[in-house]
């Protein structure tokens, strides 16, 4: 009994990680002779401009990808990896704190307001003016600014579309 259970789940998990093996088609972003790299799968939003268009922004969802041909097919057209020379990517995180500190700003001014309008001796003074100004000035060049770079492709940055897939194809 205990030998059919392990046959099973030896079975089950062999099964699984095959139908899993689709997932291991990937585009990389890589820097040369630097372990790090940032992965996009299939259903992840890219943002690109494209040689032929420079200046010109696009966006579209990746469909698939194939690796032997480096091809990116996109919603409705699709590219080779060398035709991309930009991308941008949005910093969320950054974003998030500027309006942190603009929701701060907008909380010190409030606050001060009641107390100057609640209690007839207070009024806001010079130095919690600054503070509420700095700090809004801060929130929104953190929004303007920092909330998204571009990177250009060539020869520090590429694409390479990666399948790691083990198939008998591949030298399984």
């Amino acid at each position: 009994m205990n030998c059919l259970r392990n046959t099973v789940t030896i079975l089950l998990t062999g099964f699984l990680s095959i139908c899993s093996l689709n997932s291991q088609v990937f585009l990389q972003l890589e820097r040369p002779n630097i372990p790090q790299s940032k992965k996009f799968v299939a259903g992840d939003i890219l943002e690109y401009q494209v040689s032929q268009y420079p200046g010109v922004w696009k966006k579209h969802i990746i469909v698939d990808l194939k690796a032997d041909a480096q091809i990116i097919v996109l919603d409705d057209q699709f590219f080779h990896t060398s035709d991309f020379s930009y991308l941008r990517f949005w910093h969320p995180g950054v974003v998030k704190l500027g309006d942190g500190i603009l929701k701060f700003s907008a909380g010190w001014y409030l606050f001060g307001g009641i107390a100057t309008a609640a209690a007839p001796n207070y009024t806001m003074s010079k130095r919690e003016i600054i503070i509420g100004a700095s700090s809004t000035a801060i929130g929104l060049l953190l929004r303007t600014l920092f909330k998204k770079s571009k990177l250009r492709l060539g020869n520090k940055h590429r694409l390479r579309v990666m399948d790691t897939r083990m198939s008998p194809g591949k030298g399984f």
